[in-house]
């Protein structure tokens, strides 16, 4: 019930708060159209189709990285010069940051979820496969956030980068349209990139109740890799922040 009422506060004083909720409403709506669509065409099983938009609905578009004004807030206000000494990796810190928002997003949705699965018939067998993917994705996702907002060391607005980030990173992760329906030479690149493992890949690993052991080492190796990028990136930033005051 505390998070509930922290919830009211946030929507009644926080305009961001509030509008993240009607980004998220419109998101399903988009989400539950192309469901429909793809029922009514008779595209892929029908299954398959509804488990992974109930995976997109309730899971995974919380999880859509993106870039983050308030990272642009700290650097040009001054405020990040008080966590540079904070005696820990800094890409592990605004990880765990990143994580806790979605969890509590997941969370207020909870009693939607459990209702949903009722009505269309969800195993239990895949929601633990989605359940066993699904934290490695998220912090694959908040790396990634993390990595794209570095560019706050070097660009003074991340409003309309934000934005824009969002939307691209929704398409090309599978958020709008399951990767396997893009075109073969398309399918081809968006699978090899790190947001296929942040959405399409715990999405069709939920609608098929089976881990593809083979992507969820690559998923991974990704969360490896960006982590290594973000840390030289970061440490490369915090260089010329130091030498240049920001």
């Amino acid at each position: 019930m505390e998070y509930l009422e922290y919830s009211k506060l946030l929507l009644k004083k926080l305009k961001a708060y509030k509008l993240n909720w009607y980004l998220y409403i419109f998101q399903n709506i988009i989400n539950f159209f192309f469901l429909y669509l793809f029922l009514q065409s008779g595209i892929g099983e029908k299954d398959k189709i509804i488990r992974y938009y109930f995976s997109l609905s309730f899971f995974l578009s919380h999880i859509i990285p993106v870039i983050k004004p308030g990272f642009f807030n700290l650097v040009r206000n001054g405020e990040f010069d008080n966590l540079i000494l904070m005696p820990i990796n800094k890409i592990l810190y605004f990880s765990i940051v990143e994580i806790v928002y979605p969890l509590y997003n997941i969370f207020l949705t909870l009693p939607f979820i459990f209702v949903f699965s009722i009505i269309f018939n969800i195993p239990l067998k895949n929601l633990v496969v989605l359940l066993v993917i699904f934290p490695f994705s998220l912090i694959l996702s908040s790396l990634i956030s993390i990595l794209f907002s570095l560019s706050a060391f070097w660009l003074k607005k991340g409003d309309s980068l934000s934005f824009w980030s969002y939307s691209l990173f929704r398409i090309i992760s599978g958020g709008i349209i399951p990767i396997k329906f893009f075109p073969d030479k398309i399918k081809l690149v968006l699978e090899f990139l790190p947001f296929n493992y942040i959405v399409n890949f715990p999405g069709e690993a939920f609608a098929n109740g089976v881990i593809d052991i083979g992507n969820f080492l690559k998923l991974l190796f990704w969360i490896l890799i960006i982590f290594i990028i973000s840390n030289m990136v970061y440490n490369y930033a915090i260089s010329k922040y130091e030498t240049a005051g920001g």
